[in-house]
C-alpha cells in the first residue's frame, strides 16, 4: 500500500463528505437546523459582552453549555469579520404543505437586516464544516492504523461523511460537531498510543483531547472515563505510570477550571441542578416529572432512536419514511452482532482489544451518554450516539463486510453498502425538502 494511494484515497472520501455536507449546508435554510439561533445567541452574547453567558432562560436554552466551541465560534466570527447581531427567525407565512406539514419554521421573507444575519450564520456554519471534515479524515486514519485494510479505511470514512444526520450537525451551527471532532481525534491519539509502543506524547495528546471533548459538550463524558481508564489499565499492566499521569493531568488542565466554575457559580460541577431547573421553564416537556429508566422511558427511547439516527432535521423533525427506518435499523442491528460475533476477525496488525480500546468501549460510551440523557429528558435523538461516529461507522462496515466475505466483487459490494445506503438516503432528503423548501 504506497503512500500515494493512502493520500488519494483519504482525500477522494473528504471530497465526497463535503460535497453532501457543504450542500446541506447551502440548501437548509438560516435557523431551520435544531436550535440553531441559541446556539448562534451564546456566541453572540460573547462576541458582544466579551463573557460567558449565565445560565438562564434570557440567554436561550443553550446557555447551559460548556463554553469552547462557542468561544472558538466567536474567534472565527471576528475572523471573518462579522459584527455582533441578534439572531432572528422570520416568521411564518401562508399555510403548512398539505402533504408535508410545515416544512421550515419561518418564512425567510427577509428584512435587509434579516438577510444580512442570515448570510452572516451560512458564514458561521462553515466551522461545523471543519470539524466534520476533521471526524471524516480521523475515521479513515483509525480504520487504517488498526486494520491496514485501504478499502474498509475508505467505507469507513465515506461512511461517516454521507451520514445523512452526521451531515445535518456539521451543516448547522451546533457545539456537536465539534464534540465529534475532538473525541474522533482522541480516538486516532490512542489508536497511535497503542501502536507505538505507548508513546508519553500520544497519551498526553488522548487527555488534551478528551478535554477539549468536555469542555465542549457533556456528551463526551463517558467515552473520556472509558478511554482514560484504558490508559491507566494498560499502562499499570506494564508498570508505565507516566502514560495514564500525563493523560489524566492533561485532561483535567483542559476541562478541569470548567467543573470547578459550576461548582462555584451554580453548586455542583456539572451545573446539573440549574440546567434541569431552567430548561423546565423554558421547554415544557422536556424534563421527565419522574427521572429514570422506566419501561414507558425506554420504548420511547427506543422508538425515537430508530427514527432519528438515520436522520432527522429542522426544527420541525423531518423524518425518512418510517419503514425505511425500522428496515435500515434491522439491518444494522444484524452488522453490529455480526461484529460483536466475529470479535475473533483479525485483520493484519489488529488484536481483539485494540479493537475493543478503540472501537467497542467509545460505542458503549456513546449509549451510555444516550442513556443518561434520556433518564433525564424527552430528548433521546440518534445524534448523541454520532459522538462515536467513527467507532459505530467501523461496526457497521466490518458487520456488512463479514457477511460479504468471499470473491473480491463481492467483498466491495459489502463495504460500498452503508456508503450507498446514506448516500440514497442524502438524495431522498434533497428531493423532498432541501429543494423544494431550502435556500438562505
Amino acid at each position: 500500500m504506497s503512500r500515494r494511494a493512502v493520500v488519494l484515497a483519504c482525500a477522494a472520501t473528504l471530497l465526497l463528505y463535503l460535497a453532501v455536507a457543504l450542500s446541506f449546508s447551502l440548501r437548509t435554510p438560516a435557523w431551520e437546523n435544531n436550535d440553531e439561533q441559541d446556539h448562534a445567541r451564546y456566541a453572540e452574547f460573547i462576541v458582544g459582552h466579551g463573557a460567558l453567558p449565565p445560565i438562564s432562560i434570557a440567554n436561550g436554552i443553550e446557555s447551559h453549555q460548556p463554553p469552547l466551541y462557542y468561544l472558538t465560534l466567536a474567534a472565527w466570527q471576528k475572523a471573518l469579520a462579522i459584527h455582533a447581531f441578534t439572531p432572528s427567525l422570520s416568521p411564518p407565512s401562508g399555510p403548512p404543505s398539505p402533504t408535508l406539514g410545515r416544512v421550515n419554521e419561518g418564512s425567510h421573507d427577509y428584512t435587509s437586516e434579516q438577510l444580512k444575519n442570515a448570510e452572516s450564520l451560512h458564514g458561521l456554519r462553515l466551522l461545523s464544516i471543519v470539524f466534520g471534515a476533521i471526524t471524516v479524515g480521523a475515521s479513515f486514519l483509525i480504520t487504517l492504523l488498526l486494520t491496514a485494510e485501504l478499502p474498509l479505511a475508505v467505507a469507513v470514512g465515506a461512511t461517516v461523511g454521507v451520514w445523512p444526520k452526521f451531515d445535518v450537525v456539521a451543516a448547522a451551527v451546533s457545539n456537536e460537531a465539534m464534540t465529534d471532532a475532538l473525541v474522533a481525534s482522541a480516538l486516532l491519539f490512542l489508536a497511535m498510543w497503542l501502536r507505538k509502543a505507548r508513546s508519553l506524547a500520544w497519551s498526553l495528546a488522548v487527555g488534551v483531547a478528551l478535554g477539549a471533548a468536555v469542555l465542549t459538550k457533556f456528551t463526551a463524558l463517558p467515552i473520556a472515563g472509558l478511554m482514560l481508564g484504558v490508559i491507566i489499565i494498560l499502562g499499570a499492566r506494564r508498570r508505565d505510570w507516566l502514560s495514564p499521569a500525563a493523560a489524566l493531568v492533561a485532561f483535567a488542565a483542559v476541562s478541569g477550571w470548567w467543573f470547578v466554575h459550576n461548582a462555584l457559580a451554580y453548586g455542583d460541577p456539572l451545573a446539573d441542578a440549574a440546567s434541569r431547573a431552567y430548561l423546565a421553564k423554558a421547554v415544557p416537556g422536556l424534563i421527565w416529572p419522574m427521572p429514570g429508566w422506566s419501561a414507558t422511558v425506554l420504548s420511547f427511547g427506543a422508538k425515537t432512536l430508530v427514527k432519528t439516527v438515520w436522520y432527522d432535521g429542522g426544527w420541525n423533525q423531518l423524518q425518512l419514511p418510517h419503514a425505511v427506518n425500522v428496515a435500515v435499523a434491522v439491518f444494522a442491528l444484524a452488522c453490529v452482532a455480526r461484529f460483536v460475533w466475529s470479535l475473533t476477525w483479525r485483520p493484519p496488525r489488529v488484536t481483539r482489544w485494540r479493537l475493543i480500546a478503540v472501537i467497542v468501549l467509545p460505542a458503549a460510551g456513546s449509549v451510555i451518554a444516550w442513556l443518561l440523557i434520556l433518564r433525564e429528558t424527552t430528548q433521546a435523538e440518534g445524534r448523541y450516539l454520532l459522538v462515536a461516529a467513527p467507532a459505530w461507522a467501523f461496526v457497521l462496515c466490518v458487520g456488512a463486510d463479514v457477511f460479504s466475505r468471499g470473491r473480491a466483487w463481492i467483498r466491495w459490494l459489502g463495504l460500498s453498502l452503508w456508503p450507498a445506503v446514506f448516500l440514497a438516503m442524502s438524495v431522498f432528503v434533497f428531493a423532498r425538502y432541501e429543494i423544494p423548501f431550502g435556500g438562505t
